[in-house]
Parts: C-alpha cells; structure tokens; sequence
C-alpha cells in the first residue's frame, strides 16, 4: 500500500471549480511516527490488537533497553545521553525497529484502520461538510494531511501546517468523522480554553448528535476539564444556533469574540 492516499471527495461538474471547493484530504501512515507511538505504553486507548502493540515494545526493549526508553519518554534526553546514548545509535535502533516483523504487523493493521477511516470520511463528508460550514460559516477549502497512527494507540492532535495525528478506536457510532472535524478546526480556531469549549460544542456534540440520531445533549462529550465552560456556554451556544443572521451565514470567529467580551469568559 501506498504512503500517501488521496480521499475522493464529492467534487463539482465544472473543471475549473474542482480544487476550489471544499477540503481535500490526504491519509497517509509514517513509519517513523507509528513506530515511536507504538513504543509509548501510556498511549494504549484498546485493548484490541493490544498483544500486537505489546510484542513490538518488548522487541524494542530487548533491542535497546535504552533507546526504548528514551523513544518512549521513560528517559529524559540527559539520561540518554549520560547512559552513552547517541543521536546515531537513536537513529539505528527506530530504522531496525521499522524492519521488524512485529513493526510489520502493526503497520498491516494500521493500514487496515486507515481504509476504515477514510472510507468512513467519504461517507460521512457530504453531510459533515455542509453542517460545519452551516455551523461556522468558514472557508472549509484547503488540503489536510491526516496521519494515520495504529487504532489501539490514543492519537488525537493537530500538528500545525494543516496536519493531523489520528489513532482510536472507535468509541461511538462516527467517531472518527468527528474527531477529524475537531481536529481540522483546531487549524482555524486558537488553542486556549474557550477556543477549545467552542470547538468541542461544534463537533463533539453538535456534529455528533446530527450524525447519530437520537442522541442529544448536554450531557457533553469532549475533554472533562472543559465540561464545566461547556456548561456555562451552553445559553449563549443556543442562541447563536437558533439566531440566524440575515445573509444566512453564521460567524463563529464573531460568537468567540463576543464571548471573550464577557467578564465571565474572560481567562485568567
């Protein structure tokens, strides 16, 4: 299989609009990071494919034991170092960890997941992409680069320049699809905790209750620490979703700024 693999998103008739129109969407797997994520024995999100993971980290730690810990964050840098650890000798041991017959096994899986994926993006894109850009009026027209890590691994980050890390297991019916998104918005909205809150109303409940019928909340889904502000919003969510602005188009970047306005959204 292939490194990179393009999504076949729905495109329009007209030649000249088919790279203008909403997000292209390339899966792609690194070795180099599957195998360092793979290493990382706090990173287990399943106990599926569980033996897989577990007989890659114990090769790698009777390879090196110091390498392996180095590579899963059990050693700090000076430690490495100061066991007479070497950047060369890093770099040997992640190269004979990728030629492994255990690497070989779950890069196979990995792939396997990462056909899942995409497949369920494809599905999911046409309706997810008009409720987003409903939601939050941007400009969803880009390219993003999705890599793909093992689905047993707990992997789920933006990574700047229009990339994403994506590994889990599947917890709820369209996990994935959901988690791209909030991911993907992360490349348009900022990092703090009300950026955050917003982004996990759009899509981890918003986006997810309109994929999966009959589900409804609160009660929210997303990280526990920002339940609480997610609470607080939720008044003020309503009223931007039911308050439609006479050309239609909703503003999220506005919704945000009028939050930060207020005394009891403003961090500290």
């Amino acid at each position: 299989m292939m490194e990179g693999v393009d999504a076949n998103i729905p495109i329009p008739s007209n030649p000249e609009a088919r790279e203008q129109q909403g997000l292209r969407v390339n899966f792609v797997i690194s070795n180099r990071e599957l195998a360092i994520l793979s290493m990382d024995p706090n990173r287990i999100s399943s106990q599926d494919q569980g033996e897989d993971i577990a007989a890659f980290q114990n090769f790698a730690r009777r390879a090196s034991e110091r390498c392996y810990g180095y590579t899963a964050i059990t050693l700090s840098e000076e430690q490495f170092f100061a066991l007479g650890g070497t950047k060369e000798e890093e770099e040997t041991f992640l190269s004979q960890m990728q030629q492994s017959n255990e690497f070989r096994e779950i890069r196979q899986q990995t792939e396997e997941y990462l056909e899942i994926v995409k497949a369920q993006w494809q599905k999911n894109y046409p309706q997810t992409f008009q409720t987003i850009q409903e939601i939050t009026g941007l400009d969803l027209n880009k390219e993003v680069t999705v890599n793909i890590i093992h689905p047993s691994l707990n992997t789920g980050q933006y990574r700047r320049n229009n990339t994403v890390r994506w590994g889990h297991h599947e917890e709820w019916n369209n996990y994935s699809t959901v988690y791209l998104w909030h991911e993907i918005l992360h490349s348009y909205l900022d990092y703090t905790d009300l950026s955050h809150a917003i982004i996990q109303l759009v899509t981890d409940n918003e986006l997810r209750v309109r994929l999966n019928n009959r589900e409804t909340y609160p009660p929210f889904v997303g990280h526990k620490n920002l339940i609480p502000l997610m609470h607080k919003l939720l008044p003020h969510w309503h009223a931007y979703l039911v308050n439609v602005p006479e050309d239609g188009k909703r503003d999220i970047f506005a919704f945000e700024k009028r939050l930060q306005a207020m005394p009891e959204f403003q961090e500290k």
